[in-house]
């Protein structure tokens, strides 16, 4: 009898692990399906308020003015302001779904984690300084081996400069809202999800996988997941978001910065770039213990943490 009883605990035990593993996937599927669903609903209005445009001007369809019209659109879509509203429009969604769906499952009951600890001064400044340096490292070694690989070079050029923008739009989306959002989703609640079913060092690995696939596209792929590792820690250090939310903000605001930081003519001077990302290397660590040297980890259920 006994024996029975163990093994149904057993299988009710695998059982609650698998679901547990499904619903950490769901908020990622999510996600991707809204990386879809936004964009195309900005590019449809576009559209017709293009047509529209057109019709204002009498060019009709099926005339080469229209025809020429079109082809420049669709020719500038990529760089036009469409985009920067779908991708600003794309995180609100994020705010809204995820922020509303992180509260009801995990931030309801008392807020007991460890996050306030990362305001004390030198844990703060570690921080801040950690992302700055993990932003100046990413740059060199994109710039030192990417020119190995012309036509991915060339896209991943293409891609930054679509997004590092003047445009206000893109400087909150990227600054701002893809830092808090981001980390709601993957180190918030998928994460907190997932270390319910699998061990933790699987599910910050996991985790910092579906980061780097989310992405979509294989350059930032490599070095988000690598990040994603970084922050996956944080998270379970602190058994907060918080920690990741002020490094994430910190990395992409020096992709502003980096430019102002290292003078240009750096980039003909691979042994100084070398040097520089070594540096970096060296640093990192060192700040990403400060951060965390003496946290008072607190282990509670995951519902009850920030």
């Amino acid at each position: 009898m006994d024996t029975e009883i163990k093994q149904e605990n057993t299988n009710k035990s695998i059982g609650k692990r698998i679901g547990y593993f499904f619903l950490g996937l769901l908020p990622w599927l999510t996600a991707l399906l809204l990386q879809i669903i936004v964009p195309v609903f900005f590019v449809l209005i576009d559209s017709v308020l293009f047509g529209i445009r057109l019709a204002n001007q009498q060019i009709m369809p099926g005339t080469p003015e229209y025809r020429q019209a079109i082809l420049d659109y669709s020719r500038n879509l990529a760089t036009s302001p469409v985009v920067f509203y779908a991708t600003f429009g794309m995180y609100i969604s994020y705010v809204l779904i995820f922020g509303i769906w992180y509260y009801f499952q995990y931030c309801r009951k008392k807020q007991t984690g460890s996050y306030k600890q990362v305001f004390r001064p030198h844990r703060f400044i570690a921080i801040l300084f950690a992302g700055v340096l993990l932003q100046i490292g990413i740059d060199m070694a994109l710039a030192l081996l990417l020119p190995l690989f012309p036509k991915t070079n060339e896209f991943y050029q293409t891609l930054m400069e679509s997004m590092l923008t003047d445009s206000l739009f893109m400087e909150i989306a990227l600054c701002l809202l893809a830092p808090l959002t981001e980390e709601i989703l993957f180190r918030g609640l998928i994460f907190r999800t997932l270390r319910r079913a699998i061990p933790v060092p699987a599910a910050i690995i996991l985790q910092a996988l579906l980061f780097g696939i989310f992405h979509m596209n294989i350059v930032q792929g490599i070095y988000a997941t690598l990040l994603g590792i970084c922050f996956g820690c944080l998270a379970y250090r602190y058994n907060s978001v918080i920690p990741g939310i002020l490094l994430h903000m910190s990395i992409n605001c020096s992709s502003y910065l980096v430019g102002f930081l290292l003078p240009d003519s750096l980039e003909q001077n691979p042994l100084a770039m070398i040097a520089i990302g070594i540096a970096a290397l060296i640093a990192i660590p060192i700040l990403l213990y400060i951060a965390c040297k003496n946290v008072k980890q607190i282990d509670i259920p995951s519902a009850q943490t920030v």
